[in-house]
C-alpha cells in the first residue's frame, strides 16, 4: 500500500511524514488486508491543524478529518476515527456469511 503525505501551508517535516504514514500503514494491516492507497493531507490555517485521512481498499473508502491545536493530535484523532470505520466494516464482513455457502 501506497501512502502519501501532503502538507498545505505548513513546512514539511520529516517526523510528521513519518508518524502520520506508520500510524495509517499500521491500521491498514490490521484492518484493511487489502489496501490499495492512502492519502493523508496535513492542513495549518492560522492556530487550527487539521488532518485528513482517506484509505482507498477494493469496494470500500474510509475517510476521517479533525481539527485540533495540535498536527499530531489531530492526526491521531483521524485514526481514531478511521479505525473505528474500517472496524465497523470488518465486524460486517466477518459477520454475514456469504450467500453462496449457505446451501
Amino acid at each position: 500500500m501506497q501512502v502519501t503525505v501532503t502538507f498545505r501551508h505548513v513546512e514539511p517535516s520529516e517526523p510528521l511524514r513519518v508518524y502520520a504514514s506508520d500510524k495509517v500503514s499500521r491500521l491498514a494491516d490490521k484492518y484493511l488486508k487489502r489496501a490499495i492507497d492512502a492519502h493523508v493531507i496535513l492542513t495549518v490555517n492560522k492556530r487550527q491543524h487539521q488532518a485528513e485521512i482517506n484509505i482507498q481498499a477494493p469496494n470500500f473508502v474510509v475517510s476521517a478529518h479533525e481539527s485540533t491545536g495540535d498536527l499530531y493530535s489531530a492526526i491521531d484523532l483521524a485514526i481514531d476515527k478511521v479505525q473505528a470505520q474500517a472496524q465497523r466494516h470488518k465486524n460486517k464482513t466477518t459477520q454475514h456469511p456469504n450467500p453462496d455457502k449457505r446451501r
